[in-house]
C-alpha cells in the first residue's frame, strides 16, 4: 500500500514538472515573440532603443577588405545609430539598397548618440587604422550639431568650467538586460512612471545646468517651467521622453529660431564660424587619408512639416511656419561645402515632399518610414553622382589632393604633428553634461 502511495506521488510530481516546464517554455516563447515584434514592427519605434554595440566593439568586427568590395563608413550621432542593429537605420537602407542594385557595398556604421563633429573625426581616425574605406557618409544633424559650439561660447562667457568626466562603471544585470531587450527596457520605463526611485534624474540635472548657463534664479526657472504641461514634465522626469528636449524648451524657447536663422543677436552666428572650420577639417581629414566624404544634412523635424510642431510647442519651444524649409543654417552649411566642390546632400526638401509621418511621435528621430526615405535619397545621390564608381572616387581624390588649387586655398590646414583645434574641443564636448541627443 505504501508502495502504491509513493508511486502515485512520484507520478503527480512528474506531471507537475512537465506542466511547469511547458508553462516556462510557453512563457519564454511568448517573450521572444514579443521581443521580436517590438523590434521589427512600427511599435518598436515608441518603445525605446534596441541594442547597438559601442563603437569600439563595432571596430573589432572590421574584416580585411574583400576583392571587389567597396567599403563605406558611416559617421553621425543618434540619428545614424538608432535601429542600426535591426538593419532599419538609414545607413543600413543605403547599404541594402546598393547591394540590391548589384553593388558589392559594405558599410560600417560608427554612428554614436550624444556626439558631434569632434567625435565623428575621432571615430574616423580609429576606423582607418584598421581598414580604409573609400567613401564616408557624414550625417550632420542640423538640430543640434551646431549647438555644441553655442554652449561652449556661453560657458566661456560666464566662466563656467565643465566638471571632469567620471569613469564609466561596468553595467549591472539590470542595465545589461535593458540594453539587450527593447521590451525589458520599455517595461522598466513604465515602472519609472510609478516609482520615482527608479528615475535617473537626467531632466532635473539638465535643467539645473541650463539655469546656471543662462543665469536663471529659482523663481525665474519656476516661472519658465510653469508654462509646460505637467504631464510632459512627468514624462521627462520618468525618462519617457528625451530630457534634453524639454530642458531646452524650458530654458531657451527661441533656440530653434535663433539656431536655424543664425541670429546675429544670439551666439549662433559666432558659433557657426567654429562649426564651419570643423566641417572643413573633417572633410580634409577624409581626403588626406584617401577617402571621399559625402556630407548629408539632416533637418530637425520642426523644419519638415507643421504636423510635428505640436510636440515642440508642448516642450515650450517657440514655433512658427517660418521655420519650415531650408533655413539660413542649411544654406550657409551648403555654401561652405560646395565652395570646396565637395559632395553634400540636404534631405530637407526630400522629407518635406512626403505626406506620410516620418518621425517617431513625441521624439525628434526618424521612424522606420523616415529612415527608409533618408536611406533611399542618399542611395539615389550616390548613384547619380557616381560615388559607387572607383574612377569617379579617384577623380574626387585627385581634385582634392594636396597639390590641387582647392586644397592649397584652404583656410584650414591639417597639422599632423601639431595641436588640432577640433580634437582640443573634443575633450570639452565629451565632458558636457547637457547634450542634444
Amino acid at each position: 500500500m505504501s508502495w502504491q502511495v509513493g508511486g502515485s506521488t512520484a507520478k503527480i510530481e512528474r506531471r507537475w514538472l512537465v506542466k511547469l516546464s511547458l508553462a516556462a517554455t510557453s512563457a519564454l516563447l511568448a517573450l521572444l515573440v514579443a521581443e521580436w515584434g517590438v523590434r521589427k514592427l512600427p511599435i518598436g519605434d515608441k518603445l525605446g532603443w534596441n541594442r547597438v554595440a559601442p563603437v569600439n566593439e563595432r571596430l573589432q568586427s572590421v574584416e580585411p577588405i574583400a576583392e571587389g568590395e567597396l567599403r563605406v563608413l558611416g559617421l553621425g550621432d543618434s540619428f545614424a545609430e538608432f535601429r542600426d542593429s535591426d538593419g532599419q537605420n538609414f545607413m543600413r537602407f543605403l547599404e541594402s539598397g546598393a547591394r540590391d542594385a548589384g553593388r558589392n557595398v559594405v558599410l560600417h556604421n560608427l554612428g554614436e548618440g550624444g556626439t558631434g563633429l569632434a567625435r565623428y573625426q575621432e571615430n574616423f581616425e580609429q576606423y582607418i587604422q584598421r581598414a580604409v574605406p573609400e567613401l564616408v557618409v557624414i550625417a550632420v544633424y542640423l538640430g543640434n550639431d551646431l549647438l555644441d559650439y553655442e554652449l561652449e561660447l556661453r560657458r566661456s562667457e560666464r566662466g563656467i568650467i565643465e566638471p571632469e568626466a567620471t569613469q564609466a562603471q561596468p553595467p549591472g544585470f539590470r542595465q545589461s538586460l535593458r540594453k539587450q531587450s527593447v521590451l525589458a527596457n520599455h517595461l522598466f520605463r513604465l515602472a519609472k512612471r510609478r516609482f520615482s526611485s527608479l528615475r535617473s534624474g537626467t531632466y532635473r540635472r539638465n535643467l539645473t545646468r541650463l539655469a546656471e548657463l543662462f543665469n536663471y534664479d529659482a523663481q525665474t526657472l519656476a516661472r519658465l517651467e510653469s508654462r509646460i504641461d505637467a504631464d510632459i514634465i512627468e514624462r521627462a522626469e520618468a525618462d519617457a521622453i528625451n530630457a534634453w528636449d524639454l530642458a531646452f524648451g524650458v530654458a531657451y524657447a527661441e533656440m530653434y529660431e535663433d539656431m536655424l536663422s543664425l541670429s546675429a543677436e544670439s551666439h549662433f552666428g559666432q558659433a557657426f564660424e567654429s562649426f564651419r572650420e570643423d566641417l572643413l577639417r573633417l572633410g580634409e581629414e577624409a581626403y588626406a587619408n584617401g577617402v571621399v566624404p559625402l556630407f548629408v544634412l539632416l533637418p530637425a523635424s520642426i523644419q519638415v512639416n507643421n504636423r510635428y510642431h505640436d510636440f515642440y510647442r508642448r516642450l515650450g519651444h517657440t514655433v512658427s511656419a517660418d521655420l519650415i524649409g531650408q533655413a539660413e543654417l542649411n544654406r550657409a552649411t551648403i555654401e561652405v561645402l560646395t565652395g570646396r566642390e565637395w559632395d553634400v546632400l540636404d534631405l530637407t526638401e526630400v522629407l518635406m515632399e512626403r505626406e506620410d509621418v516620418l518621425y517617431i511621435p513625441d521624439d525628434i528621430h526618424f521612424n522606420v518610414s523616415g529612415q527608409k526615405v533618408a536611406g533611399d535619397a542618399i542611395l539615389s545621390y550616390c548613384e547619380a553622382s557616381g560615388l559607387f564608381n572607383r574612377d569617379v572616387l579617384q577623380g574626387r581624390l585627385d581634385s582634392n589632393s594636396a597639390d590641387s588649387p582647392l586644397f592649397a586655398d584652404s583656410q584650414i590646414k591639417l597639422q599632423p604633428n601639431g595641436p588640432d583645434p577640433l580634437l582640443i574641443r573634443q575633450e570639452q564636448t565629451i565632458k558636457r553634461a547637457v547634450r542634444a541627443d
